[in-house]
């Protein structure tokens, strides 16, 4: 059946990602002629690199495949909002979805020794760690 691009599936809306682990997001399109595939993250092309690619699964049926984005080592960085579009000259589908990769905890600002404290009188300690999900901070 000749026709625009069409989702069968697609990633979910909201994606939590491991840090320095791999992920595969994929969605199944329908599609004749043969879609176009754009992966876009932030209003930005991605590019394929050693670390992002694509994959085509030409195993399927001519109007259906599934098109895939690799990250092989997910970073902070690949955190934001994604769109997949897929397009011919028929017309395209457009699909938007959120990232967020967790991570582990960082100390962004350690403790400094106070110059002195006097007995008995109250002391602050403050210090600021980061991480995703929010780390459980203990003393």
């Amino acid at each position: 059946i000749i026709g625009a691009p069409k989702f069968l599936t697609y990633p979910e809306n909201l994606n939590f990602l491991t840090e320095n682990k791999e992920t595969i997001l994929s969605c199944l399109v329908s599609s004749c002629p043969d879609a176009l595939i754009s992966w876009i993250k932030d209003g930005i092309k991605i590019s394929q690199s050693k670390r992002i690619q694509f994959i085509e699964d030409k195993n399927n049926s001519h109007e259906q495949k599934v098109y895939s984005l690799k990250i092989l080592s997910c970073s902070k960085d690949d955190s934001g909002i994604y769109e997949i579009i897929a397009s011919n000259k028929l017309g395209e589908a457009r699909y938007n979805f959120q990232n967020i990769v967790e991570y582990s905890p960082i100390v962004v600002k350690d403790l400094k020794p106070k110059d002195k404290c006097l007995e008995g009188s109250n002391y602050i300690f403050e210090c600021v760690i980061i991480g995703l999900p929010v780390p459980d901070i203990k003393w």
